[in-house]
């Protein structure tokens, strides 16, 4: 691994950091690998959203590319956002990089290199620390490891 690249979200940002020190590796922050903008409905609950707005959250749920979170982004800005961050990655590093990030942010570069849409991207599942590999293959990326959590240490 050549180079760290995260959001610079702290929740990103940090083990980033760490991981980048520990190997003697640049690391940078990139902005556009932010999670998606959630306006009003960030800090709360996807299950408290269900609750109380279900037509707009059934909305959000279906990621239909034009939905707008309420005060926040639309789907589309979100998915252009963090894909055009991915090829300007993949454009400046030469060899491995770790990118740390957050899962809609995730499923929107999966989305792009495995042609997918983003409601079909909504429903891969991805965990908090997992790892998904991304490997060049021709033009496009096999994704030999999706969400893999071995490393992770055991719930109680």
């Amino acid at each position: 691994m050549n180079f760290v690249y995260s959001s610079p979200l702290r929740r990103a940002a940090e083990p980033a950091a760490e991981l980048a020190a520990k190997r003697l590796i640049p690391h940078s922050e990139v902005m556009d690998l932010c999670e998606v903008d959630f306006g009003d409905w960030e800090g709360r609950s996807y299950e408290a959203i269900a609750a109380q707005q279900p037509e707009l959250y059934a909305k959000m749920q279906a990621a239909q590319p034009f939905f707008t979170f309420p005060n926040g982004e639309t789907i589309d800005f979100f998915r252009r956002r963090v894909q055009t961050a991915f090829a300007q990655v993949v454009r400046i590093t030469t060899g491995p990089a770790a990118i740390y990030a957050h899962g809609g942010s995730i499923r929107m570069i999966l989305a792009g290199v495995k042609g997918i849409t983003p409601a079909d991207a909504q429903k891969l599942t991805l965990s908090p620390g997992g790892i998904t590999v991304l490997q060049p293959r021709g033009s496009g990326y096999d994704v030999p490891v999706l969400n893999a959590v071995e490393h992770l240490p055991a719930e109680v």
